[in-house]
């Protein structure tokens, strides 16, 4: 099970308490930094509560201190030496294996990162990142699907969500292609592919 879930707004909430024209003093740093840690956690944290509730969902039992396999968060400031690297839509490279997450509508790779990442600051990318904007995607392929067909893909997958703005914000033509992201990272001996996940079920929320 592959989740992707942030601290809903939480971390929209500290970056705006800053005061930038005062500037970032060495306490405010401290500051912001521990917010910024607890952002993180909560996220993982709604990415375990996503988990539990779909496995109940689907009359799992669930076994107390469970763990998730990769946890791999894609935006976020790491402190390096006397540095701060912020990662936006990419990965940290140290973990043995990241992910590579496609749409509803195309794989996802695992990779292994290569032993020296230092030329992308030890990143990789996470995704493809979006093609349109959520505000456009209804009137661009609104003709192109029924109430029945948006809730399937090209690859035989299921899509289950409730939201019809959502379908539409989070079709497959709304995101960039991941293969070409995939062979640019493979291009520059960055990565090697483990495995591919096919989607059997996407939930969205």
């Amino acid at each position: 099970m592959l989740v992707h879930c942030g601290s809903r707004g939480y971390g929209q909430q500290i970056f705006k308490a800053l005061d930038y024209e005062i500037g970032l003093t060495d306490e405010k740093l401290t500051h912001y930094m521990t917010n910024h840690d607890n952002a993180l956690k909560w996220a993982g944290r709604n990415r375990i509560a996503v988990v539990e509730k779909l496995i109940l969902w689907l009359g799992f039992n669930i076994q107390a201190g469970q763990q998730p396999l990769l946890e791999l968060p894609h935006n976020y400031i790491e402190k390096v030496e006397n540095s701060y690297i912020h990662r936006k839509g990419a990965v940290s490279s140290k973990s043995e294996i990241v992910i590579l997450p496609g749409s509803r509508g195309s794989l996802t790779y695992l990779l292994k990162p290569a032993e020296n990442t230092e030329i992308s600051l030890n990143s990789l990318s996470h995704g493809a990142g979006r093609k349109w904007a959520r505000s456009l995607c209804f009137s661009r392929i609104k003709n192109l699907y029924d109430r029945d067909s948006i809730r399937t893909t090209s690859l035989k997958s299921k899509v289950i969500c409730h939201d019809t703005n959502l379908l539409f914000q989070e079709a497959p033509e709304a995101y960039k292609n991941i293969k070409q992201v995939l062979d640019a990272l493979i291009e520059h001996n960055l990565v090697s592919v483990v495995a591919t996940l096919k989607p059997l079920i996407t939930f969205k929320c």
